[in-house]
């Protein structure tokens, strides 16, 4: 695309000429027959520029006039991030734990959770079998925040899942989605016990 050169605006180079060519009809000497060369360049310039502006006046007009595309979201219901943010471990991230199947275990879970609002105050947790999602946690109680948790268990014999999901709440009422985490149990047969002595 050719740049278009304006030095001049059209009507200062109209009003220059009509300046020069009265100067030179009142001058009445050669020097008017000399600047026609002249007088003429200027003319054509002049007209050049004219034809220049009117399509340069127009992509202006456009450019100005429209409209840009939209960025909106899509319509509907956007869901809002939460701002609470959380975390569950069970066991320090391990695979898995043991013990003798119908024996009680120990299984330590950390509990992590910051709001840039507010303290974390409360948290409610669902321990089984499987994961539970939010819709499920409507009959669950509140309790007190807690950094770290020890629920007892008691295996079955063999391979077990044991399954934690938790969520929190600040002090303002933000709460958070439900976070989990789940480990592998393993429910070992008891040792056999010694035989009696005769």
């Amino acid at each position: 695309m050719r740049r278009s050169r304006t030095p001049l605006s059209v009507s200062v180079l109209l009003a220059t000429l009509a300046v020069l060519v009265s100067s030179c009809r009142l001058s009445g000497t050669d020097e008017s027959d000399s600047l026609a060369p002249t007088v003429a360049v200027l003319l054509t310039h002049v007209s050049v520029q004219a034809t220049e502006v009117k399509p340069q006046g127009t992509f202006i007009s456009y450019l100005a006039t429209r409209v840009p595309r939209s960025t909106a979201p899509p319509p509907g219901p956007s869901a809002p991030t939460p701002p609470v943010r959380g975390a569950v471990v069970i066991e320090d991230g391990q695979c898995c734990v043991g013990g003798v199947a119908g024996q009680t275990i120990p299984i330590r879970v950390t509990f992590q959770a910051s709001s840039p609002f507010a303290p974390i105050t409360e948290m409610r947790v669902r321990v089984g079998g499987r994961w539970f999602e939010q819709d499920e946690f409507s009959e669950t109680d509140w309790e007190p925040f807690a950094s770290t948790k020890t629920y007892d268990f008691t295996p079955p014999i063999n391979w077990v899942g044991f399954y934690v999901s938790a969520q929190f709440r600040d002090a303002e009422g933000w709460f958070s989605p439900v976070y989990q985490d789940d480990i592998s149990v393993e429910g070992m047969p008891p040792s056999p016990s010694p035989a009696p002595t005769p």
